[in-house]
């Protein structure tokens, strides 16, 4: 059964990692005593894992096995992409410190102690070295326990964002730190010695965290959830002792009288009131001409109207589907009013739907009502309704298995169709993204899902296959596509001959070669350090975002004719406006893209996918490069953009940013990955 998670609950689970954080940064034994720190770091990891199941030990177990072998090679890579001083990675006692100390997160309560001490002695002395005394836990302390408060009121502040999705712990994480430190000049010191010492802030600290996640992978992942429940019940334990000590709640002074509804039953999310479940009683199965059992549903406008009317704000209407309903297809369908009282309520918000063979969540301003009841031949929408359909399909063709590739779900066929009477209209392109989701298929117990070499695809009516933008999470993968069709996940494995698996660019280009991003040569090779040109990069950025033109090439550049291999790609391109031409009227397409050039491309589609703005750190500008002069105007403000984003990290330890240097395929890999995870168009 899901747990109920509330924001006291999630806080005091962030408040153990914060804890931990701090309490994990070896000094100098000397310098500074947290033995009260320890102690109740101690005791509540202790209760944590008192809460977890013998198979989530065995899952957080696993993640500390699988931390202490990452090699040398494996860390240095994570450090070196966060952007840790060149000088500190060839630190070998640095290496094995970072190690050590992400081990303690997935560490047992009852050896905790031990291990703290262990790490204290062993990597004090390579600490201080590092921070020669300007650096002590006492400060460290200080920081988060400022940032733990900060945190919670945000928490509080912007719990239904969390909940809905339009923001994370991650973002409050970020956002908290950038205010800590910009209003406390202490803070702001502490940040800039990390800076001046390590090559990154605060912040980065969070961001190797997340680093070393993304290396280990599902292990990774199967261990934080584990963590996370341990921490849920030991938390809902506190909150019922709480409950039976907290006085007297007779009426007249008598003994209390237990209700009889369990209080843990009622909602208590903003997303609850906006959640409609099917009862059985609700829907009509059929069996429809090739056999299959579909799900049909009815929602009436007066639901949406009820709901509408009811809340300040509204995001999302979601439609549950329980999956004891067995159905191959589920389709529900509303009212086109439906749609346009919810959009004007909020123009942004979506309707969902959710069955156990996929949820589709589509935007109320995605469905023009005046041009489908035009289509319809309709005067007007009162008799249109929209059916939103999610069918269990095949893979007719084989598309998945000729393309070299592993299924890892089901394929789901996502559809819309507008209905006025005996007619019907499928709508099938949108304006913007529209997110859909798929669970996974189970693993055997010898396999284990890397996501990192997995990636949803749509299936193309050819048998070829497109990938599109996904982020895994709880064993379903979310995709985002602007059409519908048929959508399954893939499994990869690629490697290149020529990419050894301690490049240090290797996991960018082996992730997205596993995604189908990008691809090697013919002969098997990557070919790294050979230059990216200006249709390379195009294509690949139409290739991350999942982009299909719309239109046909009219012919704008004098260098590029309207049967080029790439013209649908560049078609896409421009459409999303993510490039240009020069001016003397060409495209160029095989010059070689600099890193300004790389960088303007990049920001253009930033603009045309949108971003969250609170996720930039803003203490990082240009002004750190000794060559900034050399960037030109046209491109200082994308530039910046791209440092703030933490996409691009300068050259030389970050001491240049090199604006005229060619952008190698190796450093392309590097920053594409950097920029889609800035976007979570990937994890």
């Amino acid at each position: 059964m899901k747990k109920n998670v509330n924001k006291k609950i999630m806080v005091s689970f962030m408040s153990v990692l914060l804890i931990l954080m701090s309490t994990i940064l070896p000094v100098n034994p000397l310098t500074v005593k947290a033995d009260e720190t320890t102690d109740t770091l101690v005791k509540r990891v202790k209760d944590i894992y008192n809460h977890m199941t013998e198979t989530e030990k065995d899952d957080v177990e696993a993640a500390r096995e699988a931390t202490g072998k990452l090699s040398d090679k494996d860390v240095k890579n994570i450090l070196s992409g966060v952007g840790i001083n060149e000088d500190v990675l060839d630190n070998d006692d640095f290496i094995d410190l970072i190690r050590d100390s992400a081990e303690l997160v997935y560490t047992p309560g009852n050896e905790l102690e031990d291990e703290i001490d262990r790490v204290r002695t062993e990597h004090g002395e390579t600490f201080y070295d590092i921070f020669q005394g300007d650096l002590t836990v006492d400060e460290m302390l200080a920081f988060f326990s400022a940032f733990e408060e900060k945190l919670e009121s945000k928490v509080n502040k912007d719990i239904m964002k969390i909940f809905l999705g339009s923001t994370s712990f991650e973002e409050k994480i970020k956002e908290t730190i950038n205010e800590l430190t910009e209003e406390d000049a202490e803070f702001e010191e502490l940040n800039g010695v990390l800076y001046q010492n390590l090559g990154i802030g605060i912040s980065g600290i969070f961001t190797v965290k997340e680093q070393f996640e993304d290396k280990l992978g599902n292990v990774a992942t199967q261990a934080r959830d584990a963590l996370l429940n341990g921490a849920i019940d030991a938390k809902l334990d506190d909150s019922d002792d709480s409950n039976d000590s907290s006085g007297d709640h007779s009426n007249g002074g008598g003994s209390s009288t237990p209700t009889d509804k369990d209080e843990s039953d009622t909602p208590t999310t903003p997303e609850d009131a906006t959640n409609i479940i099917v009862d059985a009683d609700d829907v009509v199965t059929e069996t429809t001409p090739d056999g299959s059992k579909q799900t049909k549903v009815n929602i009436d406008v007066d639901q949406i109207t009820d709901i509408v009317n009811s809340q300040e704000e509204v995001k999302e209407i979601t439609v549950t589907v329980p999956d004891d309903i067995d159905s191959e297809s589920t389709m529900v369908s509303l009212p086109a009013q439906a749609f346009m009282e919810l959009e004007s309520k909020n123009p942004n918000a979506t309707v969902n739907v959710s069955t156990k063979i996929g949820t589709y969540r589509l935007g109320v301003n995605e469905v023009n009502m005046d041009e489908i009841a035009a289509s319809l031949g309709s005067s007007n929408s009162d008799n249109v309704n929209i059916n939103i359909e999610i069918t269990q399909s095949e893979d007719t063709d084989n598309a998945v298995v000729e393309n070299g590739l592993e299924s890892a779900a089901q394929v789901v066929d996502f559809k819309v169709v507008a209905v006025a009477g005996d007619k019907q209209a499928e709508v099938n392109n949108f304006s913007g993204y529209v997110s859909r989701s798929i669970p996974l298929a189970q693993m055997s117990a010898t396999e284990s899902t890397d996501t990192n070499k997995l990636t949803a695809v749509r299936i193309n009516a050819d048998g070829s296959l497109t990938p599109v933008p996904t982020v895994f999470e709880d064993g379903t993968a979310t995709f985002l596509s602007k059409t519908n069709s048929k959508y399954t996940v893939v499994k990869n494995n690629v490697s290149f001959s020529d990419v050894s698996a301690d490049y240090w660019a290797a996991d960018s280009i082996n992730k997205l070669g596993n995604k189908l991003i990008i691809h090697g040569k013919e002969d098997g090779s990557y070919a790294p350090d050979e230059a990216t040109n200006r249709i390379q990069m195009t294509l690949l950025l139409v290739k991350s975002l999942g982009l299909t033109a719309s239109g046909k090439y009219d012919g704008r550049f004098s260098d590029v004719e309207d049967d080029a291999w790439y013209i649908e790609s560049l078609e896409a391109a421009l459409e999303a406006g993510i490039v240009s031409g020069k001016e003397d009227g060409t495209f160029d397409p095989y010059a070689k893209v600099t890193r300004s050039q790389a960088s303007v491309m990049l920001a253009r589609a930033i603009e045309f996918t949108g971003f969250d703005e609170e996720k930039l750190d803003k203490s990082k500008t240009i002004d750190k490069f000794s060559d900034r002069e050399k960037i030109g105007d046209w491109s200082k403000n994308d530039v910046e953009l791209m440092i703030e984003a933490g996409i691009f990290n300068g050259r030389d330890n970050g001491t240049i940013f090199d604006p005229n240097g060619t952008t190698t395929r190796a450093q392309t890999a590097v920053v594409l990955n950097n920029y889609l995870k800035f976007i979570d168009f990937i994890n």
